[in-house]
């Protein structure tokens, strides 16, 4: 893939500001690298991970999320 256009970064960083949120979250030293390692062995990544084991821990709880568009959440 070539470099992208700063015109495209730009438009990228608007939507990103518009559709998502940053959810911060504190490890020991070592503990991401490991988490990584796990998350690229099959084949998702530490973000994906964590939200399916949210979404599976929530589920579990009785909790359901109807969708991560700004749809109503269920209980």
């Amino acid at each position: 893939m070539g470099k992208l256009s700063q015109a495209k970064i730009d438009a990228n960083k608007r939507w990103d500001v518009k559709n998502l949120e940053t959810l911060g979250l504190k490890l020991r030293k070592g503990t991401k690298e490991r988490w990584a390692k796990y998350a690229e062995a099959n084949g998702t990544s530490i973000t994906k991970l964590i939200q399916a084991a949210m979404e599976e821990k929530a589920e579990r709880e009785g909790y359901r999320i109807i969708d991560n568009t700004g749809g109503e959440e269920t209980t």
